[in-house]
């Protein structure tokens, strides 16, 4: 026969079940983190580029809708390509304070032995956006589609200039290299030339200096619209929007031509689950935004937002994917 459960077992048993109720919540509070000074963001460029308005609208969007309880200030760190910011950043180990702006070059540049860190040195946060590589000629330039230039380079190397922003070995060259694989043109009897900026590029085919100019479309949208050039292609998996939803894809001439110039947010190594956490939800409030997804579209950019694991296995494919690339240029280390 068994034995009836005592008076006292039963007050034990609530006593415990009690303090657990009391423990959970303390114990979550404990894991959660958010930041209790300022917040730096850094910007691996001069004020004024696509990586400052990525910083500047992040801050600007955080400010109007609260989601950052602190002050935030940007910090642009240019130089080296990019090289100079994102080592700045590298040093604040496990410090969620510090977050930083990132892009393809933060890969290519360690690919090509500009870098001083790794992506790896890095906690990715959140993927935000891709702008896709177009490729432009003047308004009278006798070619007319993608098909004609793909044919020229495959059949006359050499015999027409591209105009890239900014360095051998950045995002830029990989796209170009790319499309320019995809048909069969061989890649080192190209005649490159590589500018600062993508408006350096812009006022060097204008002038008649280059004869092909491959940028991300941000640059290219007033001389549209002023039809002073017209774009032939561009390497996305669709069309775009815009004054760009005319302008046909690559893989519509039968080539594969993407290697997006994406951007996204980093922090330094180390981050905790809860800081990681903290900066998935105040960035994925931010994409959502109204403001932000008007600068999108302001720069024909598309939407790309990911989580940190999902971020960082993006960067585990590109990083592949420009390796190869590179080395077939002979610019890998």
């Amino acid at each position: 026969m068994k034995k009836p459960i005592s008076n006292i077992c039963i007050q034990h048993a609530s006593a415990l079940l009690l303090a657990a109720c009391v423990i959970a919540p303390a114990a979550l509070a404990q894991t959660a983190w958010k930041p209790d000074r300022n917040i730096e963001i850094m910007v691996p460029s001069a004020a004024g580029g696509g990586f400052d308005r990525t910083g500047r609208t992040i801050q600007k969007v955080a400010q109007a809708r609260k989601l950052i309880e602190v002050s935030t200030t940007i910090n642009n760190k240019a130089g080296g390509g990019g090289a100079i910011g994102w080592a700045y950043l590298a040093q604040f180990n496990g410090d969620a304070h510090h977050i930083g702006i990132c892009s393809p070059t933060l890969l290519t540049n360690q690919i090509t032995g500009s870098n001083s860190v790794s992506y790896n040195d890095f906690t990715p946060l959140a993927m935000l956006y891709n702008e896709y590589l177009a490729f432009a000629v003047k308004a009278d330039s006798p070619i007319k589609t993608g098909k004609e230039l793909l044919d020229r380079l495959a059949n006359a190397p050499g015999s027409l200039s591209i105009a890239i922003g900014t360095a051998p070995g950045g995002p830029n060259h990989v796209g170009v290299a790319i499309v320019l694989k995809g048909a069969r043109a061989d890649l080192r009897k190209q005649k490159i030339a590589f500018f600062k900026t993508g408006g350096d590029s812009l006022t060097a085919l204008l002038g008649g200096h280059v004869d092909v100019m491959a940028s991300t479309p941000g640059n290219l949208v007033q001389a549209l619209e002023s039809k002073q050039i017209r774009v032939i292609a561009i390497g996305a998996a669709k069309r775009q929007s815009g004054d760009f939803a005319q302008v046909p894809t690559w893989k519509e001439f039968g080539v594969e031509g993407q290697f997006p110039n994406w951007r996204c947010v980093i922090g330094p190594r180390g981050f905790s689950v809860a800081q990681i956490a903290y900066w998935e939800d105040v960035l994925s409030r931010v994409v959502s935004s109204d403001d932000w997804k008007a600068e999108l579209e302001h720069n024909v950019a598309e939407g790309t937002f990911m989580k940190s694991d999902a971020t960082r296995k993006f960067f585990e494919a590109e990083f592949a994917t420009a390796r190869r690339v590179l080395g077939e240029l002979g610019l890998a280390k």
